[in-house]
C-alpha cells in the first residue's frame, strides 16, 4: 500500500464509529484492504474498522447490527439492493464512491460528485476552451457522462472511443495510434481513470499529439494521478487535488466524508447521523465545488474554480507547447517545409515559381479531404536554391531546425540538394527530402543519401533518349561542354560512352569541353578563346551540361561573340526555360530567347491523362502562369502527401524519419504526370514517361519556352510518339543539318571577320617588294626599249593568225582589267562571271586548282625561257630540244602577256590572309579560299611554293615582255615596247592596290583606280600602243568602258539606292554609246588594212564531183585565170589607193589621236 500525505480535519471524540468494508470478488480486496488500511492510519482509534466479503443475502444479514457505517465497494445491483434492505432495519448509512448503477436509496449517500456536476463542469470548460471539434476517450468507470456529452455536444464531438482499463503501454500507443491519430484531431476529452489516463498521455505525447497546437482536457477522476505533462488542463473535486494516483483518489473522498461524519456528534445517534448528512449533503452527495487545474512546470496549479456552475478563472493557463493561446483548432497540423525562398543567393525566382505545383497541391488535398482532421503546417524556407550557399544555408538551417517538421520538399537544383542534407544531418535532423528534379546521377544511390527522393528519372536516361535522336535527323558531330562538378562530369562519362555506340563526334578538343562551375561574365575573358574555336567548328549541334544560371551567362556571352539565331541548336536533356523568368535585364533575355529559339529538350512530360488535364485546369485557374515545372512540385507534395497519410493509417509515427521514408518509398500513386513510384533500388522515379520538346516563343510569357510535340514511352506501343512535328530556328519543320554551311561557304559566319593587322602587314610587305622589284626591272627594260620603234601599217596586208591574237589580247585585256572595278556583283551577275575570266576573282572552291596551275606556268615559263636563252637546240642538237622550241616560241608570248596578270595575281593572293576570326595570326584566312586559314598547315607550302614561283616568274617576264613581243614575227600588228613596259606597271599598281585598299576602302580604291587609267590612256592618246590603226582605237574603246564600269561601281556602292534595274541600263547605256561611237570613229577615220584570202570554191568542188561534164583540167584552167585576174585586179587596185592610203595615214597622226 502507497503511503499517503493528506491533511484531514477530524474533530475527535471519545467514542468510536464501527465501520464495515464490504467487497464481493477476489478483484476488490485488494482495493477493500488498501482502503482499510489507510483509514485505520489515518483516524486511528476513532473508528473500529472492518473488512467483509459478501456474497449472497445471508451474507449480509450475518453482518453486526450496531454498525453505524457500511463502505460499498461491490459492483453487484442485487448485493446494492439487500445491503440497502438491511441498512434500512439496522439505521445504518451505506457510503458508495459514485451515483451510477445503484440508483438514489434514502440510506445511501456518495463520496462524489453527481454526474450532472461533473457535466456541467465539462461543458463549462469547453465552452471556455471555445473548441469547435474534439473527442473523447473514456473507460467504463465514465460511461454515464459520456452518454450525457453525446447529446449535448453532438455538433462538436467528432467521436469517442473507448480505452479498456488495465491495458499495457503498447495497447495505449496502438489505440492512439491506430485509432486516435487517424482521426487528426488533437482537442481531446479524457475520461479514464488515473494509470489509464497516465498511459494515454504517454502515448499522445510519442505519437507526437500532444505537443504545439494541442488541447488535452482531463476530467475528474483522471486527475487522480500524478500527471506532470505540461499544459494539461481540467478539474478535480475540491480537496481531491493532491491525489497522486486512483486509490488514494477514493481514499480522500472516502476520508472527507468520514470526517464530517465524525465532527457530527459523539452519540451517532442514528436518525441525528442520517439528517445531519441530509442537511449537509446535495442528492446524498458532497456539495460540488471543482478546482481549475493545469499542469504548470510539471506541478498542479490551481487556476480557478467552478463553484454553484459558475467558472472563476483566476490565472491565465499555458497549453501544450508552453503557449497561452487557447487551442481552438479543429485539426492535427503535421508540419512540413517547403524550400521556395526569394532572397536566397542565386536565380531563386525560379524555385519559386515551380514550387507553385507544391503550393497547389496544398490547395487540392484540402479541397478533396485528402487528410480529413489533418492539415499541413507548412515552413517556407530560404536557405538556398540554384546556388548553395554553405555559410549562408548552415546559419539558414540552424535557425529552422526544429520547424522543418516531417518532410523537405527540397530544391530542384541536386548541389543544393547535397548540401542541404549535408547540413541537416550535422544537426541531427534526417527526415525525407524530396525534389521534382535534381537529376544528377549521383544523387541516385540511396545508400548515400537515404532520406533523398525525386519525382523524375536521373539524367542519364534523359541523355540516352536525346542521343537517339542523332541516328532519327542523321546527326554525327557534336559540341559538348560541362562544368567542373561531379553530377556533370558523370554525365560527361556516360555522354562518351554512348557517343561510341551512336556514332557520335564530338568534335571540340576534350581541353576545350570543361567549363568551370558557377560559370559568371566575369570569367569570359578566361574562356573566350575557347568560345571562338567552338564556334568556329562549324558544328551547330550544342550539347551545354551547365546547370542554371550558369549556362545563361554562357549563352549570353556567346551571343557577344556573334553567335545568332540558327548558328546553334541547343539540345539539353532537361528543360531550363522557365529561369529565363529570373532574367531581369530586357537586353539579356532577348539574347537568350534568339538563341534558345529551335532548340529540343527531353525531360520528364506533364500533366498526362486526364488525371493531369484535370489538375491543370484547376491549376491555371488559381495560378495564371505558366504549368512548367509544377506538374512535377504537385508529385513531389504529393507522393509526401501519400506516403504521411499511409503511416498515419498504418498507427505509425510520421514524425519517426525511418519509418516514413520506408513508407514513402513504397508508394504508388497516378499523379499529374503519370504513374509515380520509387524505385526500389535508388532514390529515382521507376516508371517515366518522356516529354519532347521544341523552343518556341511564348506570348503570354513573353519569352522562349518548351512546347511539347510527342513523348519516348518505353512502356507503350512505340517509342516514340510525336504529336506534331518540331518546330526548327527558322519556323519551319525541315530537319536542319549538324553543320553550319554559311552561303559564302566558308566555315564560319561572315558576321565574325575581322580585319587582320598581323597579316595585313605581311600582305603589305610581300606587295611593296613585287612592286619595287616591278620598278626596278622595268626601269631596266625602259632603258633598254626606250628608243624602239615600230612603223605603223600603211598599206593593205594579208592578215596572219598573230594577228587574230592582238585582237583577242586586247579583248582578254579588257576582261582581266574589269576585274579592278569594285564588286559589281549586287546589280550584275553577268558582269561577275565575265571578270572571274581574269582568274584574278575565282570562286574558292578552285582557288587551290587555278594555284597550282599557275604555278605549274609560272615554272613552264622560267623552263621555256632557259631553253630559249641557253639555245640547248643548237648545243645538244637533240631532236626534243628542237621540239621545245617551237613550244617555247608559240607558249611564251601567250604565258608572258595573256596569263601575266592572273599568274601574278593568284601568286600575291596567296599571302592575302588580312582577314580573320581572331586576334592569332592562325585564325587569319586566305581571301580567295575562306576555308583555308593562314600560316599553318598547308598554306605554308603555299606560301613556299608562291615565294619561289615569284622569284623566278615575275622578274623575268618584267624584263621579257617587251622582247617577247619584238620578236614575235608571226603577227602583223604589234604592241609598242613602252607601252608594254607601262602597261605593266599599270597592272603591278592596281593588284597592289586591290589587295591593300580594296577591302579597307572600295570608294577610295575605285577613286584611285579612275585617276591611274585616265593619266594612262593621256599617255598613250598620243603614241598610239599598237601600230595599227583598229586596234588601236579598240584598246582606247575598251579602257574607255573600264573606266566607266569602274565608275558606275563606285557610285553605286555609294549611293543609297538599290534598285538594280537603274544601275545595270546605266552599265549596259555606256557600253552601247561608246561602242556606237568607237564604230563611227572606226569607219570614218580607221580603213582596214588586214585582208584575208578568199575561201577555196566549194560550189566548183560539187560540180566536179557530181558532173562529168566538168573536168580536173577545166577546174585548173579556171583557177589560174581567177588568180591572175584577181592579181591584176588587186596590183590595180593598190596602185589607185596607195596615195590615197598615205594621205589617210597621215591625217590620223595629225589630228585623230591628237
Amino acid at each position: 500500500m502507497v503511503n499517503f500525505i493528506i491533511v484531514v480535519l477530524l474533530h475527535f471524540i471519545s467514542c468510536q464509529l464501527y465501520v464495515e468494508i464490504v467487497y464481493s470478488s477476489a478483484v476488490d480486496i485488494k482495493s477493500a484492504q488498501s482502503l482499510a488500511v489507510a483509514l485505520k492510519n489515518t483516524f486511528n482509534s476513532q473508528i473500529e474498522l472492518k473488512t467483509t466479503k459478501i456474497s449472497t443475502k445471508f451474507d449480509i444479514l450475518a453482518l453486526k447490527r450496531n454498525l453505524k457505517l457500511i463502505i460499498d465497494l461491490t459492483s453487484s445491483v442485487s448485493l446494492a439492493r439487500y445491503l440497502e434492505e438491511f441498512a434500512t432495519q439496522t439505521n445504518s448509512i451505506i457510503l458508495s464512491s459514485k451515483n451510477t448503477e445503484q440508483g438514489f436509496h434514502n440510506r445511501r449517500f456518495f463520496t462524489h460528485f453527481p454526474i450532472e456536476d461533473h457535466v456541467t463542469a465539462v461543458r463549462k470548460i469547453i465552452s471556455y476552451l471555445n473548441w469547435d471539434k474534439f473527442l473523447i476517450v473514456y473507460d467504463y468507470t465514465e460511461e454515464a457522462i459520456l452518454q450525457i456529452l453525446k447529446n449535448e455536444f453532438s455538433d462538436k464531438l467528432v467521436s469517442f472511443y473507448s480505452f479498456l482499463s488495465g491495458g499495457s503501454q503498447s495497447s495505449a500507443d496502438l489505440f492512439i495510434g491506430k485509432l486516435i491519430k487517424p482521426i487528426g484531431i488533437r482537442n481531446i476529452v479524457l475520461l479514464t481513470q488515473g494509470e489509464n489516463t497516465k498511459k494515454i498521455i504517454i502515448s499522445l505525447r510519442t505519437k507526437y499529439i500532444f505537443n504545439a497546437g494541442s488541447g488535452i482536457f482531463l476530467g475528474s477522476s483522471s486527475f487522480s494521478s500524478n500527471m506532470t505533462a505540461d499544459g494539461i488542463i481540467g478539474f478535480i473535486e475540491s480537496g481531491l487535488e493532491k491525489s497522486i494516483d486512483y486509490s488514494s483518489y477514493e481514499f480522500i473522498a472516502y476520508a472527507k466524508f468520514i470526517s464530517l461524519i465524525l465532527g457530527f456528534s459523539s452519540s451517532f445517534d442514528q436518525f441525528a447521523l442520517h439528517n445531519f448528512l441530509e442537511k449537509n449533503t446535495v442528492k446524498h452527495c458532497p456539495v460540488p465545488n471543482f478546482s481549475i487545474i493545469n499542469i504548470q512546470n510539471y506541478r498542479r496549479i490551481i487556476i480557478g474554480n467552478l463553484s454553484n456552475g459558475s467558472l472563476n478563472i483566476t490565472s491565465a493557463p499555458i497549453f501544450p507547447g508552453n503557449t497561452t493561446t487557447v487551442p481552438n483548432s479543429p485539426f492535427t497540423y503535421i508540419p512540413i517545409s517547403i524550400a521556395d525562398g526569394l532572397t536566397n543567393p542565386g536565380y531563386s525566382n525560379s524555385t519559386y515559381k515551380t514550387k507553385e505545383g507544391a503550393a497547389y497541391a496544398l490547395t487540392y488535398i484540402k479541397e478533396h479531404n485528402f487528410f480529413e482532421g489533418f492539415e499541413m503546417s507548412v515552413t517556407h524556407t530560404d536557405c538556398g536554391a540554384d546556388v548553395f550557399n554553405s555559410t549562408y544555408a548552415i546559419a539558414c538551417f540552424k535557425a529552422l531546425r526544429t520547424k522543418l517538421g516531417v518532410g523537405y520538399l527540397t530544391s530542384p537544383f541536386p548541389l543544393t540538394c547535397v548540401g542541404s542534407i549535408m547540413i541537416l544531418r550535422s544537426l541531427n535532423v534526417t527526415i525525407p527530402h524530396i525534389s521534382e528534379y535534381s537529376q544528377s546521377i549521383y544523387l541516385s544511390n540511396s545508400t548515400v543519401y537515404p532520406e533523398f527522393m525525386r519525382t523524375i528519372k536521373e539524367l542519364r536516361y534523359n541523355i540516352e533518349v536525346l542521343l537517339k535522336f542523332f541516328a532519327i535527323f542523321q546527326w554525327s558531330n557534336l559540341i559538348f561542354l560541362y562544368e567542373n562538378q561531379s553530377g556533370a562530369i558523370m554525365a560527361y562519362e556516360y555522354v562518351l560512352e554512348k557517343a561510341k555506340k551512336y556514332n557520335i563526334n564530338i568534335v571540340n578538343p576534350e581541353s576545350e569541353r570543361i567549363i568551370k562551375a558557377n560559370y559568371r561574365h566575369s570569367d569570359f575573358s578566361e574562356y573566350k578563346q575557347v568560345m571562338k574555336n567552338i564556334i568556329n567548328q562549324k558544328v551547330r549541334i550544342f550539347y551545354l551540361n551547365l546547370t542554371p544560371p550558369s549556362c545563361f551567362y554562357f549563352i549570353e556571352d556567346l551571343y557577344d561573340l556573334g553567335l545568332r539565331r540558327g548558328d546553334v541548336i541547343f539540345l539539353a536533356p532537361q528543360r531550363a526555360a522557365y529561369q529565363l523568368l529570373n532574367e531581369k535585364d530586357p537586353n539579356q533575355l532577348r539574347k537568350l530567347n534568339e538563341l534558345f529559339y529551335g532548340g529540343l529538350t527531353v525531360d520528364q512530360v506533364e500533366w498526362l491523362g486526364s488525371f493531369g488535364a484535370e489538375v491543370k485546369e484547376n491549376f491555371l485557374n488559381i495560378y495564371h502562369s505558366s504549368p512548367n515545372f509544377k506538374c512535377l512540385s504537385f508529385d513531389a507534395a504529393m507522393l509526401l502527401f501519400n506516403g504521411l497519410k499511409y503511416t498515419i493509417q498504418q498507427g505509425q509515427l510520421v514524425e519517426n524519419p525511418r519509418v516514413l521514408i520506408k513508407n514513402l518509398r513504397s508508394q504508388k500513386f497516378t499523379g499529374c504526370s503519370g504513374l509515380v513510384s520509387i524505385d526500389g533500388a535508388s532514390n529515382d522515379r521507376s516508371v517515366s514517361v518522356i516529354g519532347i520538346y521544341d523552343m518556341r516563343w511564348n506570348k503570354a510569357e513573353q519569352m522562349i519556352d518548351e512546347n511539347q510535340v510527342g513523348i519516348y514511352d518505353i512502356g507503350g506501343e512505340q517509342l516514340f510518339t510525336f504529336s506534331e512535328k518540331i518546330q526548327w530556328y527558322d519556323n519551319t519543320t525541315n530537319i536542319p543539318s549538324d553543320l553550319i554551311i554559311y552561303p559564302n561557304g566558308c566555315p564560319f559566319d561572315p558576321k565574325y571577320k575581322e580585319f587582320s593587322i598581323k597579316s595585313a602587314s605581311i600582305l603589305y610587305s610581300v606587295d611593296c617588294l613585287c612592286l619595287f622589284v616591278t620598278v626596278i626591272t622595268i626601269s631596266y627594260a625602259w632603258k633598254k626599249f626606250k628608243g624602239v620603234e615600230i612603223e605603223n601599217l600603211k598599206e593593205r596586208k594579208l592578215i596572219d593568225s598573230g594577228d587574230y591574237i592582238a585582237f583577242a589580247m586586247v579583248i582578254t585585256d579588257f576582261l582581266q582589267h574589269l576585274s579592278f572595278a569594285p564588286d559589281f556583283s549586287d546589280y550584275d551577275s553577268i558582269f561577275t562571271s565575265i571578270s572571274k575570266i581574269s582568274m584574278f576573282k575565282v570562286n574558292w572552291t578552285s582557288f587551290t586548282v587555278y594555284f597550282y596551275f599557275m604555278v605549274v606556268l609560272a615554272f613552264l615559263w622560267l623552263f621555256l625561257l632557259l631553253q630559249m636563252v641557253c639555245r640547248f637546240d643548237r648545243k645538244l642538237k637533240k631532236c626534243c630540244f628542237l621540239y621545245y622550241k617551237k613550244i617555247s616560241e608559240l607558249l611564251l608570248p601567250h604565258i608572258g602577256n595573256l596569263c601575266f596578270l592572273p599568274i601574278t595575281s593568284i601568286l600575291i593572293n596567296e599571302f592575302n590572309c588580312s582577314e580573320s576570326i581572331g586576334s592569332d595570326l592562325t585564325q587569319s584566312f586566305l581571301k580567295n579560299d575562306c576555308a583555308l586559314f593562314c600560316w599553318k598547315g598547308s598554306h605554308i607550302n603555299y606560301i613556299i611554293l608562291s615565294s619561289v614561283a615569284l622569284i623566278c616568274y615575275l622578274p623575268t617576264v618584267l624584263y621579257c615582255r617587251p622582247s617577247i613581243e619584238i620578236s614575235n614575227n608571226s603577227a602583223n600588228i604589234k604592241a609598242r615596247p613602252l607601252f608594254i613596259v607601262s602597261k605593266t606597271i599599270f597592272q603591278m599598281i592596281i593588284i597592289v592596290l586591290n589587295n591593300t585598299l580594296m577591302i579597307r576602302s572600295p570608294s577610295l580604291y575605285g577613286l584611285i583606280c579612275i585617276i591611274i587609267i585616265i593619266l594612262f590612256l593621256l599617255l598613250w592618246l598620243k603614241k598610239q600602243p599598237y601600230n595599227y590603226h583598229q586596234c588601236n582605237l579598240l584598246s582606247f574603246i575598251s579602257y574607255l568602258a573600264l573606266l566607266w564600269t569602274i565608275a558606275i561601281s563606285s557610285i553605286s556602292k555609294q549611293v543609297d539606292y538599290h534598285y538594280s534595274a537603274f544601275w545595270k541600263g546605266l552599265q549596259y547605256g555606256g557600253w552601247i554609246s561608246i561602242i556606237v561611237i568607237g564604230r563611227i570613229f572606226q569607219l570614218k577615220y580607221c580603213p582596214t588594212l588586214l585582208f584575208s584570202e578568199d575561201p577555196p570554191d566549194i560550189a566548183m568542188f560539187f560540180k566536179f564531183s557530181l558532173s562529168k561534164r566538168i573536168s580536173a583540167d577545166h577546174i585548173n584552167r579556171m583557177n589560174k585565170e581567177k588568180s591572175e585576174k584577181k592579181y591584176l585586179f588587186l596590183a590595180s587596185e593598190i596602185s589607185k589607193e596607195n596615195e590615197k592610203i598615205y594621205q589617210s595615214s597621215q591625217q590620223v597622226e595629225n589630228s585623230s589621236f591628237n
